[in-house]
């Protein structure tokens, strides 16, 4: 599935809210979920019935869910990287490596407007990034499965497998004077009724209608 700039911009952005995010395959509407793995979260009215919705056509959407804990530490450690003030860095590589992290690393960065904006922007560029790339993998994902999904077999086959072909053998005199005879919705029953008689002397069906009745 691919998404506009747009809309990876504003799917990374209901992520970091820790919304989850559902596309819908064909439309690709976006519908934002609260996730409620978060503390002191709850749906409101609207929000469950829209997810009742989804989850009654599950399989028309993508769902993509935020970052986990590793991944998010790990974005923390890529922007100190970036960082070329090393005191700022010193304080920022401090914070990590103190209990609650994630509070800290926030305290510290919000402490400097000027590196509290770029994290920001490099936090918002990371997060895209991610969900690009989480897209093509759900996607080679589903297209695995649809691989090992064996196909459908569509036709008449006898009680041995082998295939059976209406169009070869010849209406029975019953079926000719039949009301049913070229009515679309009847066909696959009469098909069915006709094969499992190919080998009776005398053709019999209980569904016969004359047709001049």
């Amino acid at each position: 599935m691919e998404l506009s700039k747009e809309q990876i911009k504003e799917v990374a952005e209901f992520l970091d809210c820790g919304m989850i995010c559902y596309i819908h395959k064909n439309t690709k509407e976006i519908k934002s979920i609260i996730d409620l793995n978060q503390p002191y979260t709850e749906h409101c009215e609207e929000e469950a019935t829209e997810l009742e919705e989804i989850e009654r056509n599950l399989d028309k959407y993508i769902k993509i869910e935020k970052m986990s804990s590793r991944e998010s530490f790990q974005i923390m450690e890529d922007f100190i990287d970036k960082v070329s003030n090393n005191r700022i860095r010193e304080r920022l590589i401090n914070a990590l490596n103190r209990s609650r992290p994630f509070r800290n690393f926030k305290n510290e960065v919000d402490y400097n407007e000027e590196v509290r904006q770029h994290w920001f922007k490099f936090k918002a560029y990371k997060y895209q990034d991610w969900v690009i790339n989480e897209l093509k993998y759900l996607q080679r994902e589903e297209e695995e499965e649809i691989e090992k999904t064996p196909p459908m077999i569509m036709g008449y086959f006898n009680d041995d497998g082998t295939p059976f072909n209406p169009g070869l053998h010849p209406l029975p005199n019953l079926c000719m004077s039949c009301k049913k005879r070229n009515n679309p919705h009847e066909e696959m029953i009469c098909n069915l009724t006709r094969m499992d008689q190919m080998d009776e002397k005398e053709f019999k069906c209980f569904a016969y209608e004359d047709l001049n009745e």
